[in-house]
């Protein structure tokens, strides 16, 4: 059995598993953003993020981010994924294939930027604030790489992330690319670490755990703004 093949069983595994214990939440996706066959979706998602930028991260709203997402877009358009309660939505997440938002914060990270050419980049994960015993953010990732490892043909992912956030992709393989962390000035001088992994580094980390555990059910803070 091929790496993706057996990556994609223990994932859908892991969802089944988290899914059934949390039957009030559901998960969607690919979402994009602009199209009109999915507008209600659309307009949930995007009222939701902007919410959770005027409150936790304003700085991602600023013209220089705004900017940087729509050069982004015109590379490589993004897709997004939800994590719904009934019809309203309190977690997301931003995928993006064939262009990389983390090197264009610092020329530390850009010069990484050519290790992981061919991987998926993960963003933008945002949950609601109450509602972080459900481990929403372990949701988002997991159906979100279950969509990388049926559609794309990249090498593994790639994410930055607030460093109090790394143990949610440890969980699944990434290991960070620097020894430090790494401060982004248009996002008030926040420190921020790289991760990344292969499918093989992600199949060997998560095939160790039970199903349930390869998304986990520890309760944690989600303070992403990556």
């Amino acid at each position: 059995m091929s790496v993706i093949r057996a990556l994609q069983d223990v994932m859908s595994e892991a969802l089944r598993s988290y899914q059934h214990s949390h039957a009030e939440l559901s998960v969607v996706g690919p979402i994009y953003l602009g199209d009109s066959n999915q507008a209600p979706i659309c307009e949930q998602l995007q009222l939701f993020r902007n919410r959770y930028i005027s409150s936790y991260a304003p700085y991602l709203g600023d013209a220089f981010h705004s900017r940087l997402e729509e050069q982004m877009d015109a590379r490589a358009p993004a897709v997004h994924f939800a994590v719904l309660i009934g019809k309203r939505v309190v977690g997301l997440l931003r995928v993006r294939c064939g262009a990389y938002e983390f090197e264009e914060l610092s020329p530390e990270l850009r010069v990484l930027a050519a290790n992981t050419r061919d991987y998926a980049e993960f963003s933008r994960l945002m949950a609601q604030r109450d509602l972080r015993l459900f481990h929403i953010g372990r949701l988002l990732a997991a159906r979100a790489s279950l969509w990388v490892l049926e559609t794309q043909s990249v090498r593994g992912i790639v994410a930055l992330c607030r460093p109090e956030l790394a143990r949610l992709f440890q969980q699944y393989g990434l290991q960070p690319l620097l020894r430090s962390d790494v401060g982004i000035p248009q996002r008030a001088g926040g420190r921020y670490r790289l991760m990344a992994g292969t499918w093989p580094m992600i199949l060997e980390h998560v095939s160790r755990q039970r199903p349930a555990r390869a998304i986990g059910h520890r309760p944690e803070v989600f303070v992403v703004d990556g």
